[in-house]
């Protein structure tokens, strides 16, 4: 009865200490390898990472990629990712931790971020027509790193200023050209290239000479200001055949010597002189008339023999101001006219500058120029226009120049508002209600051109006039009755402060309206 009882028990242990001798730990997941297609990118451009991974004990694997810079626009949690590359060029190490539930392994791999440079030419046209002789382009890098461009042209008619640069965050701005002297009529056209190591742009050029005369005058105005008694006019023929020319002044204080003559290619030139003598202290505003065979252009004559006023002449287009000084600020005393192009009432944003003449449903600058509403009362201009680069200002004096001349900037709120202060302790006491100043507003108007006599008295020179604006929805309005002046100050990103002044009040109001609506715009001198 003992053996059997023995042999039981042994075939029961043995299995046991069998199955201990079979036991075996897990095993880490191993890392074959980890790729990225391409290797080299550009700044803002991806690449494909791929991490192979095998486990020993075939355990269900995880994946996560990281990096110190850059986004992974897919999601980081696979074994094949995309990467977005930074802003920053350099070469970045992307890791990925690769886990089995027990234990991790680490892969890395190395990808190379190069610059992305790229060329932004603006306009790629450039049409001179029978008149202009100097137009610009912008050259701008909306990529990253440095962009190196180079430009190239061989059209005999056409120079410019700059063939080569370097830009980065700046703007390249490049003057070009023209001269029609010798040219036969006709049209002509050409290319000016660009090249760089971001991207190559043909800009087409174009300019017509006209088979008769045509009278160029430089300059259009002439301001003699408080000391000068003698300027130069230079008549030129910019077309073909004989200029004839002529001089008509009928201005006591001034005369002009030769007030004829002809031209073919020569310049001829013309001396002004002034005689003070007999001039009484004040501000001197007259014209002459240049007539021609090949046109007519009228000179401003202009001088001051007054220290509170006087003018000023914008660099940019050789327009004359009248300024003023009121307390202790000097304003413009006529609306801002610079336009450097046009655009009908139709188009507008709150982004980009907008330029509008009242009335005026076209695009030829020179056209709106010939305008009474422009001659009159001068451009509109929509917030961006007339603030240009800036972002709005509170300060007193604003520091922003804006759409104004060298020397003159766009005044903020505070300094609109130091203005109805001046007129208020010179004229008043006035009241207030809310922002609006009672009265203060018939000071300023000028003493004629508004409807229904709704006139002022112009007691500081200011001469303020209704220029009318245009309405956001692209139509002008209410000139005769209104005029508004924008402010460097914004209410909100939407809107921005002005003030105007309407035929029926005294009043000196002040609101604000959406940015793209078509304002006029007094300058102060810095």
């Amino acid at each position: 009865m003992q053996g059997p009882i023995h042999t039981t028990c042994l075939i029961f242990i043995l299995p046991v200490l069998l199955c201990s001798s079979c036991y075996k730990e897990n095993e880490p997941p191993q890392i074959q390898s980890t790729t990225a297609d391409p290797e080299t990118i550009k700044t803002g451009e991806t690449t494909h990472l791929t991490c192979v991974a095998t486990d020993p004990d075939n355990d269900n694997l995880t994946f996560l990629w990281s990096s110190s810079a850059g986004t992974f626009p897919q999601g980081a949690n696979r074994d094949s990712v995309v990467w977005e590359a930074p802003d920053n060029a350099a070469t970045y190490t992307l890791s990925v931790i690769v886990n089995d539930g027990h234990f991790s392994a680490l892969g890395t791999i190395n990808v190379m971020v190069e610059v992305n440079p790229h060329l932004s030419v603006a306009p790629t046209a450039l049409n001179f027509g029978i008149k202009e002789t100097e137009k610009t382009i912008e050259i701008k890098n909306d990529g990253t790193g440095t962009l190196l461009w180079v430009l190239s042209e061989n059209l005999k008619w056409l120079t410019t200023d700059k063939i080569s640069d370097e830009v980065t965050t700046e703007t390249n701005t490049i003057a070009f050209s023209v001269s029609r002297d010798g040219l036969e009529p006709g049209i002509y056209s050409g290319t000016v290239s660009v090249s760089s190591n971001g991207g190559n742009q043909d800009i087409s050029a174009t300019m017509e000479v006209l088979d008769e005369p045509m009278l160029s005058v430089i300059p259009i105005g002439l301001n003699f200001g408080q000391e000068e008694n003698q300027k130069i006019l230079e008549i030129k023929n910019t077309g073909n055949s004989t200029l004839i020319w002529s001089i008509a002044e009928n201005i006591p204080w001034l005369t002009v010597n030769p007030k004829s003559g002809n031209t073919t290619e020569e310049t001829d030139q013309v001396t002004l002189n002034v005689n003070r003598d007999d001039l009484e202290p004040g501000n001197y505003r007259d014209s002459m008339l240049i007539y021609s065979n090949g046109g007519d252009q009228p000179i401003t004559i202009t001088l001051e023999e007054q220290e509170h006023s006087g003018y000023f002449t914008d660099e940019r287009d050789g327009y004359i101001y009248l300024w003023v000084k009121i307390g202790t600020q000097y304003w413009m005393a006529e609306n801002l006219a610079y336009l450097p192009e046009v655009s009908p009432p139709a188009y507008g944003s709150m982004n980009d500058p907008y330029y509008y003449v009242y009335g005026y449903n076209g695009t030829d600058a020179s056209e709106a120029k010939m305008t009474h509403p422009y001659t009159t009362h001068g451009v509109l201009y929509n917030w961006t226009a007339a603030i240009g680069d800036a972002t709005g200002s509170t300060s007193n004096p604003s520091g922003v120049q804006g759409i104004c001349p060298n020397g003159w900037h766009l005044p903020s709120d505070g300094e609109w508002e130091q203005l109805a202060q001046t007129v208020h302790n010179c004229e008043g006491p006035y009241n207030q209600s809310g922002d609006d100043w009672l009265t203060v507003g018939k000071h300023l108007k000028a003493s004629g051109g508004w409807n229904d006599n709704g006139n002022g008295t112009d007691d500081f020179g200011f001469a303020a006039l209704p220029g009318g604006y245009r309405y956001y929805y692209g139509s002008f309005f209410h000139i005769g009755d209104t005029g508004y002046w924008w402010s460097a100050t914004q209410y909100n990103s939407h809107n921005a402060w002005y003030r105007y002044l309407h035929y029926s009040s005294p009043d000196f109001r002040k609101n604000n309206y959406s940015k793209d609506y078509g304002f006029s715009v007094r300058c102060v001198r810095d």
